[in-house]
């Protein structure tokens, strides 16, 4: 009886991390068509990287909105809308640091760095950029 009650547990564990990777990869693959479109068309760019983010908060995968968020920056910096896009790169980065994936808040930091040089907000634009390389 004991050991059952350890193998039904085992397979739940094992059933709900297959379901999770499952999912994750489902958003992981949303990002990398969002990615492919980002250079060439906003707007799918914009529609996949929703859709991830959207999955992403509702399965809770930190990973998956982090780089949401990222490429919705991006896609907003893009459109020339740098509001919009800092709000979605700060959280990019918040998260990325949250997570302690220091390359993805440096790329979060490195972008936002762009838009502060590309509206002549140097001074900002500097402090992102020495923010990237720590």
């Amino acid at each position: 009886m004991f050991n059952r009650f350890f193998l039904i547990i085992g397979f739940c564990l094992i059933a709900v991390n297959t379901f999770a990777s499952k999912e994750f990869k489902q958003i992981d693959d949303l990002l990398f068509r969002a990615f492919e479109f980002i250079d060439s068309n906003n707007d799918s760019a914009k529609i996949y990287a929703k859709h991830a983010l959207d999955l992403a908060l509702k399965f809770k995968y930190k990973k998956g909105e982090a780089g949401a968020y990222m490429r919705l920056g991006v896609v907003m910096s893009n459109e020339g809308k740098t509001d919009s896009a800092l709000i979605y790169l700060r959280n990019a980065a918040s998260l990325r640091a949250q997570i302690k994936d220091i390359k993805g808040a440096a790329g979060a930091y490195r972008e936002i760095s762009y838009i502060y040089k590309n509206t002549n907000n140097f001074d900002s634009a500097f402090n992102y950029c020495l923010k990237a390389l720590r």
